[in-house]
């Protein structure tokens, strides 16, 4: 279930990307507008379980307008999905398969009043984070109980990202690299959360 999630929402943030590059009436260093795509590799994090970390997989995108000086508005859509990878006992603990997908409003500076050079951003919005196939701890395996019940939740949402984006790449757009951070809140603390290191495209 997490897998096509992150499948359906990347083709729609690639699809928010694709149109605001696709206006080519827009002078985007004269009206403030940036846009991104990126994608990367990092941690996928949910508690409490007994196993709450495991590798995971970021794609990213977003829309901005320049607010005031070096200081953008951003829409941000971003999503990770996770899974087991390694050996691992069969009676486990195990990770299991989860997904994390937030839309974020927020701010972002950068050190150039076109987003490009080095930036950092923050943002809060609503988040989604599945889970399935988590199980406890070895000793646990003949109770009940050692299977984690599945989640599917809704709640707020934060994130945060640092990166650097290049003035040179294909036709109008830049290079980007960058830190991301995002997170689902639930009972006033941190469900689901990852963090990643992304590549990709700058508008």
């Amino acid at each position: 279930m997490a897998r096509p999630l992150c499948i359906a929402d990347l083709v729609a943030a690639l699809v928010v990307v694709a149109t605001t590059l696709g206006v080519p009436s827009v002078d985007a260093s004269a009206a403030g507008l940036a846009a991104h795509v990126d994608g990367g590799f990092g941690f996928s994090d949910v508690r409490p379980l007994t196993s709450p970390t495991t590798f995971g997989a970021t794609c990213s995108a977003g829309i901005g307008t320049r607010l005031r000086g070096r200081t953008h508005g951003t829409v941000e859509l971003s999503a990770t999905i996770g899974d087991d990878m390694g050996g691992h006992i069969p009676e486990g603990p195990f990770a299991g398969k989860r997904s994390l997908t937030t839309l974020l409003v927020g701010v972002e500076s950068s050190s150039a009043r076109d987003a490009r050079g080095l930036f950092a951003g923050a943002g809060v919005g609503l988040g989604h984070f599945t889970l399935s196939g988590a199980t406890r701890s070895w000793t646990e395996f003949i109770f009940p109980g050692w299977v984690y019940p599945s989640r599917n939740d809704l709640g707020p949402a934060l994130g945060g990202v640092v990166g650097y984006r290049t003035h040179g790449g294909p036709g109008p757009l830049g290079f980007q690299c960058s830190w991301r951070y995002h997170a689902i809140v639930s009972a006033g603390r941190v469900a689901a959360s990852a963090t990643a290191a992304t590549v990709g495209l700058a508008y």
